[in-house]
């Protein structure tokens, strides 16, 4: 074994899911090394030949070779993962109209060898976007919060990663370290896990998602393979989300296999490929095509989204996917306020600034006064006492027609131009008066005798039999 295989090995053990994009491996002589299996089947459509061991002879690594259902002469363990890996197909292909990996003449590979629990799997990239699998024997000792099985695990990897090997048809150049678009890949491909798989929920492990959720104002960007989240955000695994989120709520689909806009956002950014020098990044494809055929900005969509991730686990009223109920909410700092205040937003068209404060009062409205008008905002008040007090709104110079009481207020802001500093005034304007019949506080109207607000009968303290109203002084009885 050489050293790059080592290091790959070891690589994998600290990012079990960090480094699925990889280059074929290669001899001393610049040739390609492929996995050496004892035996292979093709899997039902026989679009795939899956290679493995039936003896640990030689260094074997083989599967559970149990052959039950169906009794074929092939371990149900590969039946399993052709079985799935043709439904991948089936569905990025035939029903959502991704074109069919390159090929490079055979049928497309998928090797089974034998991981340290946690690696899940790769897809190795070759010449002319060509590429293969690799796959774990078994998927023991994975720990889950959602209870996967080692089977559903197979599953979830083969989805995950045949749809990189699509994905490379569209563009086989993603760059590396911090100029890598790999995060774009990895969004997509645990987005899709979910898509045909959606009762796994393995892309909601901590592990995944809480790059997103712990740093809500991070970059879009600002992610890349290996990254420590000092220097940079996350991979790219957290933003499965906001494939949910662009495929529902921008694209209108319910049911995700019938939705497109990820599928021209992987055209556009295929089109946009002039060569490794020139051509146009994920963020600036995806602001296209929001632009173009949704009438929406990547930024729009992006605060919108953020907001959104407030009521993870709250409130399924602002909820753009169901498995929001799932996961906490997104990570906030939140300030004591009581009285009026100037804040400074830090905006920005590719990251959501935030502002929380936390407001204890009872019965106040809140006013809200932007000093620019260059800005994309939203301002979210989660109430800590009544979730149908629950509100999210599009910022603008206002003040909010409700009183509310002991509550979190959100603001969310960037901007589709240049950086800048946004000031905003807001106020806490708190009631000292009694409510009238319309809720507003110190107002004059009041009930009927049928108890109608501002109605036509009596007023409802009028007293019957009386031709003045109780506490009027006037002797003669004129009204």
């Amino acid at each position: 074994m050489n050293r790059v295989t080592l290091f790959i090995i070891f690589f994998s053990f600290l990012y079990p899911r960090g480094d699925c994009l990889q280059f074929v491996e290669k001899d001393i002589l610049g040739r390609v090394v492929r996995p050496e299996k004892q035996t292979s089947s093709l899997s039902p459509s026989l679009h795939f030949r899956i290679h493995y061991d039936i003896t640990s002879e030689d260094g074997g690594t083989p599967p559970d070779l149990t052959d039950i259902l169906p009794q074929n002469g092939v371990p149900d363990y590969i039946d399993a993962v052709g079985v799935i890996a043709d439904s991948a197909y089936h569905v990025l292909v035939d029903i959502m109209g991704y074109d069919s990996e390159p090929s490079d003449g055979d049928e497309y590979d998928i090797y089974v060898i034998s991981y340290s629990p946690g690696s899940y799997g790769h897809c190795v990239h070759g010449a002319n976007g060509t590429s293969y699998l690799k796959i774990d024997n078994d998927y023991l000792g994975y720990a889950s919060n959602f209870g996967q099985t080692p089977l559903e695990i197979m599953q979830i990897t083969i989805v995950h990663e045949y749809f990189h090997a699509i994905q490379y048809g569209y563009q086989e150049n993603h760059g590396s370290l911090s100029g890598s678009d790999a995060y774009f890949y990895e969004m997509t491909s645990m987005w899709i896990e979910d898509v045909i798989l959606p009762d796994g929920n393995d892309y909601l492990e901590t592990t995944w998602v809480g790059p997103l959720l712990n740093n809500p104002e991070g970059a879009f960007d600002d992610r890349y393979p290996s990254c420590n989240n000092v220097n940079c955000v996350g991979e790219g695994y957290e933003l499965a989300l906001f494939g949910h989120y662009l495929s529902r709520e921008i694209d209108g689909h319910f049911d995700e296999k019938n939705s497109t806009i990820m599928r021209k956002i992987w055209e556009d950014y295929s089109n946009s490929y002039i060569n490794s020098n020139n051509y146009d990044k994920p963020l600036e494809v995806i602001d296209r095509v929001l632009q173009s055929e949704y009438q929406i900005s990547f930024i729009e969509a992006w605060v919108d989204f953020i907001s959104r991730n407030l009521y993870n686990g709250i409130n399924p009223d602002y909820y753009y996917y169901e498995d929001q109920a799932l996961i906490s909410s997104i990570s906030t700092l939140s300030s004591q306020m009581s009285d009026s205040t100037r804040i400074d937003m830090m905006i920005d068209n590719s990251s959501v600034d935030i502002k929380s404060y936390s407001i204890a009062n009872d019965d106040f409205q809140i006013s809200i006064n932007h000093l620019l008008n260059d800005y994309v905002g939203r301002v979210s008040i989660v109430s800590l006492t009544d979730n149908s007090k629950d509100d999210l709104l599009w910022a603008e110079d206002t003040t909010s027609t409700d009183y509310y009481s002991n509550i979190e207020l959100h603001l969310l802001y960037g901007v589709n131009g240049p950086s800048n500093l946004l000031p905003i005034d807001l106020f806490v304007d708190i009631c000292d008066f009694e409510y009238d019949c319309l809720g507003v506080c110190g107002g004059n109207s009041i009930n009927d005798i049928c108890g109608i607000c501002n109605g036509d009968g009596f007023a409802e303290d009028f007293i019957p039999g009386l031709s003045v109203w109780p506490g009027n002084t006037n002797a003669d009885n004129v009204v």
